[in-house]
């Protein structure tokens, strides 16, 4: 941070990047996810091979790993996606309704 960024640091806050992440963000907005149920059941089945046939523990273990933090995935996915539904549902009445209190047509 710069002398000048520490007097006002506002105008730091407006050049700073905000983090983000489109393609979670693309999944969770659409609800859908069936690519990723797909894509994730090709690298489970790879997964499980490699289970199976591994020769020592190591990349078993490995692959067991990775199994398991594709399904802490794609629970944390759906969870997001009840979570901004949920948001939806208690946001619809007050649109309906306004700030004023008073209800409007719709």
């Amino acid at each position: 941070m710069t002398q000048a960024e520490h007097q006002n640091p506002s105008s730091y806050q407006k050049t700073a990047p905000i983090p983000g992440y489109p393609a979670i963000e693309a999944i969770v907005s659409s609800g859908d996810l069936s690519a990723v149920d797909t894509s994730f059941k090709q690298a489970d089945g790879r997964l499980d091979t490699v289970i199976r046939e591994a020769k020592g523990f190591g990349k078993a273990r490995e692959a067991k790993k990775a199994v398991h933090a594709f399904e802490l995935t794609i629970d944390l996915l759906r969870q997001l996606i009840q979570v901004k539904s949920a948001l939806a549902e208690k946001r619809k009445p007050e649109t309906q309704t306004g700030t004023s209190g008073l209800k409007r047509k719709v």
